[in-house]
């Protein structure tokens, strides 16, 4: 089986599909059609082209490590293999307006300054990981992201995820230091590390999460406030190290566990609506902070009928004793 290359000059080739043209694999999996076959354009001075609707795959490792790629138009793909443009590190244009899916490392280490993929629902680990130069994204379909997908895009500005319900991927944005905005409005878990080091993260808008796993927001030093309605649990350092956080807001928080909010150093404002007491589950939730022993103090703020039981409640009467924390209430407070 073979396939249509047009080269330098318009002429054209047939090469097997395992062939080798322009220092790079192709190999296309191609659906329908006559014996399954479809044509191929591609040219040398680095422009891969996919035009006939029977080729609708990109087969994993296809232009793997390769650098003479700069441009891919793939106008009627709908998926793109595991490692398929792996650390081509001089492509600056993607055109896939049907792309659906877009399999693990598939663009690691590109260069592509901005992605419009309104199709696409499904990204592997790693697919984007490194595009440096990516500033923005349009992936209003995405419902599945894999483990660091985004990382290390360090010029991206803003995301929005309408339609990523489960979960974000762990280290989803880890390292995009560039990132300000995140609005994600119908996530119910932030994974593991997923905006850790953010560092200008400023407005994370997430109403459906109801938890935070370890290190989701680490080291986002300038995250000075953050209104979590649905939040039940933040587990162990969710906000290390997030020096610029002021206050938190957690109407229906349950549990914080150990070392949550270790480092946040101007941390002095927690509102706690829930009329269920919130289990604190161990001192090292509020080291390095204003609560701790010896430092200047703080407020939390909690339904009036709730405030002796959280005065007397295991690990909550540790900062009642250190004369750090008092126990504010919200009725008739500017938090009511």
């Amino acid at each position: 089986m073979s396939h249509n290359i047009t080269i330098e000059g318009g002429t054209s080739k047939r090469l097997p599909v395992a062939g080798k043209y322009c220092d790079q694999d192709i190999i296309i999996t191609a659906t329908g059609g006559g014996g399954g076959g479809g044509d191929i354009d591609a040219v040398v001075d680095g422009t891969l082209t996919v035009l006939n609707s029977n080729v609708t795959a990109v087969k994993p490792y296809f232009n793997y490590e390769k650098t003479a790629l700069k441009s891919v138009s793939l106008p009627l793909a709908t998926s793109i293999g595991d490692y398929a443009f792996y650390n081509n590190t001089n492509i600056t244009s993607l055109n896939a307006p049907l792309l659906k899916t877009v399999g693990e490392y598939a663009f690691y280490e590109c260069d592509i300054p901005s992605l419009d993929c309104p199709e696409i629902t499904t990204l592997g680990q790693y697919a984007f990981y490194g595009n440096g130069n990516m500033t923005s994204f349009n992936l209003p379909k995405l419902s599945s992201m894999g483990n660091y997908a985004f990382r290390n895009c360090t010029n991206l500005r803003a995301v929005s995820l309408p339609s990523l319900a489960s979960a974000t991927g762990s280290y989803g944005f880890y390292q995009c230091t560039s990132l300000t905005t995140a609005d994600l409005p119908n996530t119910t878990n932030i994974n593991s590390n997923c905006f850790g080091y953010c560092s200008a993260l400023v407005s994370v808008s997430a109403p459906k999460a109801t938890a935070v796993a370890s290190y989701g927001f680490r080291n986002c030093t300038a995250l000075q406030e953050i209104t979590l309605p649905s939040v039940t649990t933040l587990n162990t350092y969710a906000f290390q190290t997030c020096t610029a956080l002021k206050k938190v807001d957690l109407p229906k928080c349950t549990t914080i566990n150990g070392n949550t909010f270790n480092g946040c150093t101007a941390l002095d404002t927690i509102i706690l609506r829930s009329t269920t007491r919130c289990t604190l589950s161990a001192t090292s939730a509020f080291t390095n902070t204003c609560f701790a022993s010896g430092k200047t103090g703080g407020k939390v703020y909690v339904p009036s009928a709730l405030i002796e039981s959280y005065q007397t409640a295991n690990v909550w009467k540790t900062f009642v004793g250190y004369g750090t924390l008092e126990f504010v209430a919200i009725e008739g407070s500017e938090y009511e």
